[in-house]
C-alpha cells in the first residue's frame, strides 16, 4: 500500500511526498527493529538477574554448608586429639569408649555449582556483565569446583580406615542406629 503511493508519487514526479513517505517508512522499521532490540535486551537482563539470584542462593548454601563442616570437622579433630593421646599415653579425658570411633566420623562436602554449571554451559557467561564478578566467580568455580573436584573432599584419611577396619560390623551397625 505505502509503495503504491511512493510509486505513485514519482509517476507524478511529487517528490516530496516520495520522499516523506520513504521516512514514514524507514522510520517504521527503524522503530520497529529498536523495540526488538529493547525487548530483547530487556528479556537478557531478566535472564541475568534470575541466573544471578540463583548463583547467589548456590554461594550462601555453599557458606551454609561449610560452616556447618567447620563446626563439625572441629569436633571430630578435638576427639581425633583425644583418641591419639589415649593411644599413645592411656590418657583418656572422656568417659565416653565412642571417641575413638566418633574421631573417623567423615562428613563430605561438595560444591554447589547448579546455576553457574547452566551458565557455562549454555555459553551464556557474557549475562554477567560485571567482568570482575565473572572473573571472582569464574575463579571460585574453576578452582573449586572443577580443579580440585568433589574427590578433594571425598578423601577418606587413613586413620578412619584403620579404626573402621578393626571394629566389627555389628558394632558399627549399633553405632550408626545410636
Amino acid at each position: 500500500m505505502i509503495l503504491s503511493r511512493v510509486i505513485d508519487h514519482v509517476k507524478k514526479q511529487h517528490w516530496t511526498g516520495a520522499v516523506i513517505e520513504l521516512v514514514i517508512v524507514i522510520l517504521g522499521v527503524f522503530i520497529g527493529l529498536q523495540a526488538n532490540n529493547w525487548n530483547q535486551n530487556r528479556l537478557k537482563h531478566l535472564r541475568s538477574h534470575g541466573y544471578m539470584v540463583r548463583i547467589r542462593g548456590d554461594l550462601e548454601d555453599d557458606v551454609a554448608q561449610l560452616q556447618k563442616r567447620i563446626v563439625f570437622w572441629t569436633a571430630v579433630s578435638k576427639q581425633g586429639r583425644i583418641a591419639i593421646a589415649y593411644a599413645e599415653k592411656g590418657d583418656m579425658a572422656s568417659s565416653s569408649s565412642w571417641i575413638t570411633l566418633r574421631a573417623t566420623e567423615v562428613w563430605r562436602f561438595t560444591y554447589n555449582a547448579t546455576a553457574y554449571g547452566e551458565l557455562r554451559s549454555a555459553g551464556e557467561l557474557e549475562l554477567i556483565a560485571d567482568l570482575s564478578v565473572r572473573s571472582a566467580l569464574s575463579d571460585y568455580y574453576i578452582t573449586n569446583v572443577v580443579r580440585r573436584g568433589p574427590g578433594f573432599y571425598l578423601l577418606l584419611p587413613k586413620y578412619r580406615e584403620t579404626v573402621r577396619g578393626a571394629v566389627p560390623s555389628s558394632l558399627m551397625q549399633y553405632y550408626w542406629k545410636a
